[in-house]
């Protein structure tokens, strides 16, 4: 590649690779062909959305640790006291879920130091968890990402796209709901004729919860990834070509699928090659998607009529993300469009099943205003009256604006008032909890017998297998 030539490309990228743009900084030149595929930069529009998934999940990932490090006891596990010590703990914990451990030359606890360095992601007991030696198992594909480097994923950039103005905030939330979980995410399943339960059994059915958020963003990541790994690499390249009249290394550029190499295959193959699995899962779940969806993650969904969209249910994707933002940010506003999809996927929400994630966000009186809210935001319609062989005439009547709502964090003396507090004119403030973790009894007991298992396991890692 030839020296740099005189343009003047203040804040302007050529290379969608962030490897290139940082040699490029540090060195003053880079040659694009040693940087193509070795990883998305920030600009762009699929790349920003794979990079965006990637920091969501990572951000998340981090409050779990969290999680972990205030309420650990409730599953079992024991931390040890001194910090180091406590850390590494604490990494291996999360490397159970996360997919990658961290590898420290002067580890405090050696026995970690001697296990495998990749975690793959198996289901065990209806539980996505962790595998070293996963051999006769199916194995779940979703991106990795050691305790250290999600630690650094965690940015104020990402934080600020989750939270908005309230980030600062979120430490200490999290804090009183899981001291105060019993009452937080109790108090409606006692309100209607449910056993009570107690702080370390509520914490623990959470922890549980949580970590099946971050494996389903794992996935969706990895899935948006793979999807645009072709179309990014080929954009680079015409990048390339556009600024330097050729491009390294390729005669002839081509769009065709069929001249491509299969990089699903290819990254089947590695998961093979290295752990003996008995087979790749690459599908995944509506509810799995949705629970991704509610936590901030961008679901892709395959091009289809309206038909299908609502007959798969992908506008519950849609609901999913304005409801955990509306519950994160604390506002959001319902349009014509997002009343439709709320009422298009009603009966859908109000099914009673472990698998529903959005029941449990709110309780029933609070949907109801929700959903009587978006039916009254659909277009009117007035009719003008028949006439003998005409067809009948419609007038539309003025569209109601949008409702703007607005979501409170309960705190230590709202803890018993939750739900809708109040409504004026045109917006409607909810009062609840910033986790989504859900308020139904059903969904809570199904939880709380999914962190039995994972306190019997003493993690989140499972036992390895023979190999049959």
């Amino acid at each position: 590649m030839g020296p740099p030539f005189d343009i003047r490309l203040p804040g302007v990228s050529i290379s969608p690779f962030s490897g290139a743009e940082k040699r490029f900084v540090e060195d003053g030149y880079v040659t694009e062909v040693d940087q193509r595929g070795a990883g998305v930069g920030q600009k762009g529009g699929a790349v920003q959305l794979v990079a965006r998934n990637e920091g969501v999940t990572r951000s998340n990932a981090m409050l779990w640790r969290k999680m972990l490090k205030l309420q650990h006891d409730s599953l079992g596990f024991e931390i040890g006291r001194l910090n180091d010590q406590r850390e590494e703990e604490l990494d291996e914990l999360m490397a159970h879920i996360v997919g990658t451990r961290t590898r420290k030359d002067d580890a405090h606890i050696k026995e970690y130091a001697q296990r495998p360095e990749i975690v793959e992601t198996v289901l065990h007991q209806g539980l996505f968890l962790g595998s070293s030696a996963p051999a006769s198992r199916d194995v779940y594909l979703g991106t990795l990402s050691s305790p250290g480097t999600t630690r650094k994923g965690d940015t104020e950039h990402v934080r600020k796209l989750l939270y908005g103005a309230r980030g600062e905030s979120v430490s200490k939330q999290l804090t009183f709901e899981l001291r105060n979980a019993h009452v937080v995410f109790g108090a409606d399943r006692v309100a209607n004729g449910g056993a009570e339960i107690n702080n370390p059994t509520a914490n623990g059915a959470i922890l549980t919860w949580f970590s099946q958020v971050i494996v389903a963003q794992r996935r969706v990541g990895w899935r948006s990834r793979v999807s645009r790994d072709w179309p990014t690499t080929t954009q680079g390249l015409l990048n390339e070509r556009t600024v330097y009249g050729q491009i390294e290394g390729v005669e002839e550029l081509s769009w065709r699928a069929s001249d491509m190499k299969d990089p699903i295959g290819n990254l089947v193959d590695e998961v093979r090659g290295r752990s003996g699995v008995k087979d790749i899962v690459l599908r995944m779940s509506l509810e799995d998607r949705i629970l991704a969806a509610l936590h901030g993650s961008k679901v892709d969904t395959r091009p289809c009529g309206e038909y299908d969209f609502f007959n798969n249910g992908y506008q519950l994707l849609t609901v999913a993300n304005w409801i955990g933002s509306l519950k994160r940010t604390g506002e959001a506003t319902m349009t014509q469009g997002i009343a439709r999809l709320l009422e298009m996927g009603r009966d859908w929400i109000n099914e009673d099943r472990p698998g529903n994630h959005l029941l449990g966000q709110f309780r029933a009186d609070t949907w109801a205003e929700i959903f009587e809210t978006a039916r009254n935001l659909k277009p009117r319609w007035t009719p003008l009256g028949m006439e003998p062989n005409r067809i009948p005439r419609l007038r539309r009547e003025r569209d109601p604006g949008p409702v703007k709502l607005l979501y409170e964090w309960v705190g230590a003396d709202t803890i018993q008032e939750v739900g809708v507090v109040r409504r004026r004119g045109r917006a409607l403030t909810i009062r609840g909890p910033m986790l989504c973790f859900p308020t139904d009894r059903g969904q809570q007991d199904y939880w709380i017998e999914k962190s039995a298992i994972v306190r019997e396991l003493g993690g989140f890692l499972v036992p390895s297998q023979r190999r049959r």
